[in-house]
């Protein structure tokens, strides 16, 4: 394997923008038809000013982000920002659509099902690399499902920044996305 390959995860774009423009789209029809209907198109607004609002929340809350490359597991969604070292990692568990990552005292567990299109091409490069770091494959000897859970509310204590830090590189990706349609 390469060094300097890596996998990149990002949110499914009918996630982040194809569900708030859609709802744009509906609450659009929506003014017109009330505009039709007794000639004032104002009586939507309000309505419409809410989906706006909610459909913005959606794209900026519902981006995440993995990168998988040869010395760490970055993730980073609205929870924090969390970070994993090959060197870290004692056993890799794959269940059903989950990647378990197992550190010491730490969990990473991530749900490859929302991308379903590059699920196998996780699978393989996380496969590839646990055999590079002879990894154990499935869960550490004596983990029950129940310390599971409780390592999973831990979260990751490894590296967790500020919230910020994610709204302000989910706003830069939507502003990205903005300015790309308004360019074609």
């Amino acid at each position: 394997m390469d060094k300097n390959t890596k996998i990149i995860v990002e949110a499914p774009w009918w996630l982040i923008r194809g569900l708030p423009l859609g709802l744009m789209v509906m609450m659009t029809f929506f003014i017109l038809a009330v505009w039709a209907e007794d000639g004032s198109p104002w009586r939507g607004v309000p309505l419409f000013l809410l989906v706006l609002v909610v459909a913005f929340a959606i794209a900026v809350l519902s981006y995440f982000r993995l990168e998988i490359d040869q010395k760490r597991i970055y993730f980073m969604s609205l929870r924090g920002i969390y970070e994993l070292r090959w060197s870290d990692i004692v056993a890799v568990d794959k269940r059903n659509h989950f990647l378990l990552f197992f550190a010491e005292e730490n969990v990473l567990i991530y749900n490859v099902g929302l991308v379903p299109l590059m699920a196998d091409d996780v699978y393989t490069f996380v496969d590839d690399l646990v055999e590079d770091y002879e990894i154990r494959a499935g869960r550490p000897k004596g983990m029950s499902k129940i310390t599971v859970k409780e390592m999973s509310v831990l979260r990751l204590n490894a590296k967790s920044e500020p919230r910020s830090v994610y709204l302000q590189y989910a706003f830069s990706q939507l502003k990205e996305d903005v300015r790309g349609f308004f360019q074609k």
